[in-house]
């Protein structure tokens, strides 16, 4: 049986702690998050001021959930048009921002109905406005339990609410790669 010095097992765990170190690092610059924040925060900013304050404080993604207390960002000046939306994208461009998640009031536990239409609704036109700024996600609210609902029947609508909108997101994103083709 061989036995290993002191010398060759502090050489030894020198190296491994190095290796470890080294790779750690070169881990955490290779996949370095985004330093992002919500707009939630700045409810009476415009959009400028949010672009500007972004760079001020080395951010360089922006969670949009309203712009001047418009939470329907589809009614916001800077997504209504398709000159808007190129404006805002270049403003981003030039700051060196992306947009990181676009926070809709979508909520998917309603019972089938109105309230569920709507709210189904507003998490598609979201989705497409998404598309269109090259945002990765959206958020929606699949999170309440309402009292006069079953707790199952709650997650399945929830459920169902997720897999209606991941569809629509698949089409929506058929229907721009279709339209980039035919320009």
């Amino acid at each position: 049986m061989s036995y290993t010095t002191r010398k060759e097992f502090l050489q030894t765990s020198a190296v491994l702690l190095a290796a470890i170190v080294t790779g750690t690092s070169f881990d955490f610059k290779k996949n370095k998050p985004l330093l992002s924040f919500s707009t939630l925060g700045c409810p009476d900013w415009t959009f400028q001021q949010i672009a500007d304050f972004a760079v001020q404080h080395g951010y360089k993604g922006i969670e949009v959930r309203g712009i001047k207390r418009q939470m329907d960002l589809t009614k916001c000046p800077e997504f209504l048009t398709d000159e808007s939306r190129k404006a805002t994208l270049a403003l981003m461009k030039e700051k060196g921002l992306v947009f990181i998640n676009l926070g809709s009031s979508a909520t998917l536990h309603f019972a089938e109905g109105a309230e569920r239409e709507k709210n189904l609704a507003e998490g598609r036109s979201f989705i497409d406005l998404a598309q269109q700024i090259n945002c990765p996600y959206v958020r929606v609210f699949p999170n309440r339990f309402p009292k006069e609902q079953d707790r199952n029947t709650t997650i399945g609508l929830i459920v169902k609410g997720l897999l209606e909108l991941g569809e629509s997101g698949s089409r929506s994103e058929e229907r721009r790669v279709g339209k980039e083709c035919r320009s």
